[in-house]
């Protein structure tokens, strides 16, 4: 029962700050998006074994703002059920994104699922709305 308390209070923070996000660049009359390119590569980092034998699903939550020629920076731990942020943190630091403004507000969403392991990654934010997921794992 806590679990699933603790996975609706996540996703209700996850969509609440989402929803404040979009809300902010159309109150600002920024609501036309161009052609974005996304550079964004998969990272498949650790779970601790603890987690894996818990018969859990479980997402991690960064938040990020894009920089210069898109770059991430300013990466920020939203909610992850366990210490890993020098590996998230190197892994969102490969990606880019091409025709977004600066200090545009991102967030990652990767998803695990007991038995399967890393199955998701949704990206969000002004102008970005990718979901990948991993089949054949």
């Amino acid at each position: 029962m806590r679990f699933i308390l603790r996975v609706v209070i996540v996703f209700t923070v996850i969509a609440l700050g989402y929803s404040l996000l979009i809300r902010s660049s159309k109150a600002n009359g920024d609501d036309s998006c161009g052609a974005v390119h996304a550079d964004i590569t998969f990272c498949n980092f650790e779970v601790p074994v603890s987690l894996k034998k818990g018969y859990g699903n479980f997402s991690v939550t960064y938040s990020f703002d894009l920089g210069a020629q898109g770059r991430v920076q300013n990466i920020q731990k939203v909610s992850a059920p366990f210490e890993n942020y020098e590996d998230v943190s190197k892994c969102l630091k490969s990606w880019n994104f091409v025709g977004v403004k600066e200090q545009t507000k991102v967030v990652a969403i990767f998803q695990w699922t007991h038995g399967i392991g890393w199955e998701k990654l949704l990206v969000k934010g002004e102008c970005i709305d990718y979901a990948i997921s991993l089949t054949g794992v």
